[in-house]
């Protein structure tokens, strides 16, 4: 089952480094099953996640590295896949959401983010997906209604 796990990370990791223009429709739908399959991100419809599925990167930080800082503006919604982060006085394990706005006001980091080891994440450039959701308000509720409780709020 671990080993399962470790080569479904290590073929999205593939996928998410080649360039989203350069994704056929069989990676995408890789990429959606992949995202589907994360308990925390089971949410909105198929065309939110085929949006995500469009912009979504992975990326590595080395221990000690900060991830974002407070007073930052806030650009990229991030999924920590493996890991541990230190953030606002708390200690976070995999799966867990980072950095996304919880509401339109939310526009800069209220506190740092530190990787405690090595870290890998899905990043969600913001302005991208929201560019590419041709439905961003029922994008953007999903997402909301999805996460709200689990996400750091920041």
């Amino acid at each position: 089952m671990l080993q399962s796990i470790s080569k479904s990370y290590e073929l999205i990791f593939q996928l998410l480094h080649m360039p989203s223009h350069a994704r056929g429709k069989q990676e995408k739908d890789f990429i959606v099953r992949f995202l589907c399959s994360i308990d925390k991100l089971l949410f909105g419809n198929k065309s939110s996640l085929e949006s995500l599925a469009d912009t979504i990167q992975h990326t590595s930080f080395r221990n000690g590295q900060t991830l974002f800082s407070s007073g930052s503006r806030i650009t990229s919604w991030y999924i920590l896949l493996s890991g541990s982060v230190y953030v606002d006085g708390k200690l976070h394990h995999p799966i867990k959401s980072l950095g996304r706005p919880i509401s339109e006001e939310d526009r800069y980091y209220s506190s740092d983010c530190y990787c405690l080891e090595q870290c890998d994440f899905l990043v969600i450039d913001l302005k991208t997906a929201c560019q590419q959701s041709s439905q961003l308000s029922s994008m953007d509720s999903s997402i909301t209604l999805g996460l709200a409780e689990d996400s750091v709020r920041l």
